[in-house]
This record gives C-alpha cells, sequence and structure tokens, in this order.
C-alpha cells in the first residue's frame, strides 16, 4: 500500500508548522527510544547486582517513571502559567533529564547514581501530556495518527537497536555501566535540542488550582468513562509485567532460562513487532472506530497474558508477538486518543490527568500483584489479570455508537479537506 495515496504529502495551510514538527520528532523519537530501552534494561539491574541496593532505594528507582507521570498535572499547570511555547518546555524537561542521567554516569557512588536517576527520569514521563498538546497544535487530525507512527516506527527502532547493543556491550560486566548512561544523557541532549527546533505555542492559562485538572473525569462524562475502562486494563496489563519476566527469569517462579533467550522474549521479539506494525497502527487509528480499535489493542494483551506462562519457547514467543503487536498500537493509542475527545485549548490538561492515572497504576499494580503473588500465585493471578481485560472490552462496548459518531465525523472532515468547494459550499 503506498501511504501517500491514504494520507497525501502537502502541508495543510491551517498547520504551517506540520512538516518541521514531523521532522524533528522524528528525530526525538529515535533518541527516546534509545534512551528508553537503555533505562529499562539497566536501572535495576545496576542498582541490583552492582550497587547492592536496598529495597527502599530499589523501590524508587523502579517507581522513578510513574513519580513523573503523577506530577504531570502540576507540570503542565505550572508550564501553562510559565507562558511556555510547548515543545520549549519540552526541550527545558528533556535537557534537565540529561543533566540528572550525566550525574548518575559521572561518578562511580550509588548516592549520585540513586540521586541522578530520581531528577532525570521522572522529567521525560513529565513531557507526555506536552507531546500530545504540540501535535494537536500543529498536525491535522487526518494525518495525526499516521505521521506519529513514523515517530513510534524510529522510537521501537532505537529501542531495538539499544537493546541488542546493550546486551552485547555489557555482558556479565556491569561496572560498564557508565558509558552506557552517558551516551543515554546524549540522546536526552540531541532529543531537547531537536525540541528547541519545533515551533509551537503556549498552553492556555489555567484559571484554577492545579489539581482542579482531575474534574475532566466527571466533568466529560465521555472522558471519564475510556479512563475507568483504561484504568482497569492498564492495572491488569502493569500487572503481569514484572511477572513475565519473573516467570522466564527466576528459578523460584519460573523456568530460569538464560539472559539472552529472556532478552528476546521480553525486549527484542516485542520490539521487532512493535516496530513492524507502526504504519498499520497509525492508519488505523486514523480511519477506523476508536472504541473498536481501543478492543482490538486490548485483545492482543489478553492473548499475551493467556500464551506466555506456557512451557513451550514456541508459545512464549508468539505471546510476545501479541504483546509487541498491543505496544505498537498501544503506544499511538496511548499519546494521541485525547485528541479525539478534548476541545483543542485543554488537550495537555486532558492528557495530563490520562498520564497521572497511569502513574497511579504504574505504582500500584507491582505492589498489589506482588503482595498477591505468594498466597495466590501466578497462574490465578493471570486469570484474574485476563478477567480484567476482557472486562475492560465489555465496558467498552456501549461507546461503539459513540465510535461510530466520531469516525463519521472524521470522515466527513476528511471528505471535506480533499474537496473543500464541493465539501464546504464555498462557507
Amino acid at each position: 500500500m503506498n501511504p501517500s495515496a491514504e494520507h497525501p504529502p502537502q502541508t495543510d495551510p491551517e498547520y504551517p508548522h506540520q512538516a518541521v514538527t514531523t521532522r524533528w520528532e522524528k528525530h526525538r523519537g529515535a533518541s527516546l527510544g534509545i534512551v528508553r530501552r537503555g533505562l529499562e534494561g539497566l536501572v535495576l539491574l545496576v542498582a541490583i547486582q552492582y550497587f547492592d541496593a536496598g529495597d527502599t532505594s530499589k523501590a524508587w528507582l523502579a517507581a522513578a517513571g510513574s513519580v513523573g507521570q503523577l506530577s504531570s498535572l502540576l507540570f503542565v499547570h505550572l508550564i501553562a502559567r510559565l507562558g511556555l511555547p510547548v515543545a520549549r518546555a519540552m526541550g527545558l524537561l528533556l535537557a534537565g533529564a540529561a543533566a540528572g542521567i550525566g550525574v548518575a554516569a559521572s561518578v562511580e557512588d550509588f548516592r549520585f547514581y540513586f540521586a541522578g536517576l530520581l531528577f532525570g527520569v521522572p522529567l521525560v514521563s513529565v513531557c507526555a501530556p506536552l507531546v500530545t498538546a504540540l501535535w494537536r497544535q500543529n498536525i491535522p487530525d487526518l494525518q495525526r495518527g499516521y505521521l506519529f507512527s513514523n515517530v513510534s516506527e524510529r522510537g521501537s527502532l532505537g529501542g531495538l537497536v539499544a537493546s541488542i547493543v546493550l546486551a552485547l556491550w555489557i555482558g556479565d560486566e556491569l561496572a560498564r555501566y557508565r558509558p552506557v548512561f552517558a551516551v543515554l544523557a546524549g540522546c536526552l541532549g540531541f532529543a531537547a535540542y531537536c525540541c528547541f527546533r519545533i515551533p509551537s505555542k503556549p498552553l492556555e492559562k489555567p484559571t484554577k488550582h492545579f489539581a482542579s485538572i482531575l474534574a475532566w473525569l466527571w466533568k466529560d462524562k465521555r472522558f471519564g468513562y475510556v479512563c475507568a475502562t483504561w484504568m482497569i486494563m492498564g492495572v491488569a496489563n502493569l500487572a503481569i509485567l514484572p511477572l513475565r519476566v519473573e516467570y522466564v527469569a527466576s528459578a523460584e517462579l519460573g523456568l530460569h532460562y538464560d539472559a539472552w533467550l529472556v532478552l528476546c522474549l521480553v525486549q527484542i521479539i516485542p520490539g521487532i513487532a512493535r516496530f513492524v506494525s507502526a504504519h498499520f497502527w497509525g492508519r488505523l487509528f486514523d480511519s477506523t472506530n476508536f472504541i473498536v480499535l481501543r478492543i482490538l489493542l486490548n485483545m492482543f494483551f489478553g492473548f499475551n497474558m493467556l500464551l506466555f506462562f506456557h512451557d513451550q519457547v514456541w508459545v512464549q514467543v508468539l505471546a510476545s508477538i501479541c504483546f509487541g503487536l498491543g505496544e505498537g498500537g498501544g503506544e499511538i493509542a496511548w499519546s494521541l486518543w485525547v485528541t479525539k475527545f478534548a476541545p483543542p485549548e485543554r488537550t495537555a490538561e486532558y492528557m495530563s490527568v490520562h498520564v497521572f492515572l497511569t502513574g497511579l497504576r504504574g505504582i500500584a499494580a507491582p505492589l498489589v500483584v506482588y503482595a498477591l503473588l505468594q498466597p495466590l500465585g501466578l497462574r490465578t493471578i493471570t486469570l484474574i489479570c485476563f478477567g480484567m481485560i476482557a472486562g475492560s472490552c465489555v465496558l467498552l462496548l456501549p461507546l461503539l455508537a459513540l465510535g461510530r459518531r466520531m469516525q463519521a465525523e472524521e470522515r466527513a472532515n476528511r471528505a471535506r479537506a480533499e474537496n473543500p468547494v464541493g465539501g464546504g459550499g464555498g462557507v
């Protein structure tokens, strides 16, 4: 299929910064893909095996990204009050993150490692609502999903390469972590530079306390309902993530595979599936009923849960592919879905609520699942999580009609954009 046939390359005159935004966002996406996979692969591993960190320190490091998500309400409020253009605010946050990761790389001392990561990692997470607001400002509705899939694709490719190189470089020598963190800091610095090159506008000035942003959950009942279903699915999915690693890596709970096979199942195979499916999910986000898309993504995550905890590697590979496909579409849906619900001037606020809830479940889900693991066992927890995924799909069914109406409106907008004289009646 020729993507340009469905998504014409010409710039919409109402969005003059479309080309420069997509160009620099691709570079930012690739850099952050490397950073995310590098941090996922190393932060806790170095803390546990190299520094022999205590449980409290490990818990804070594991929750660093979620802490940033929880603080997104406050940061969006402050950025709006300061009147900073969205892309410039992103650049400043990523520059701060680069400084934090640089501190972690600079000295072989756990105090610097801990402080640098606890400062830098949350700042990366805080950017999520600003990314959505930037894409709402600079990218047309009818091409947003497809064009964002290019960014997602670059991020997946960068992350995949980073996972492989990281495994080859580190091996059994965790003392080599400092050059890796120095490279990650450089990637964050480049991502900040990319943001500074993108024109953007400030967010609308807030009129109330930052916590009042949460009121959108009950003021906009459709938004609140979708957030509730997402919470159910998200808690189940995030609860399963650490158990996937435990099952294939742990001698006590699972199969105790060697490190390379574990890396293939939990990072490399999902990364390949995420990379090859990005454009498909981007087109689907633009063209299909969003509620159907969300249900389809939930089903892929559910299949992963049912298949992964098997004793045959080929079944686990199939589960990892399902998980990667779910992640490929899930990243696009997670990043852009509020643009289908929020008024343009409130996009960052809606997204900050969504990110806040993501942080909440990111902290709660692992704590709950590890508390229940001993009394209930792995199989029972897996079935409970699968039931939550299925339940979230059922709860979305009443919104199918809403999704059809939204899809019809998008098709009408597409027709008017392709035939402005006939479709718009000259007004």
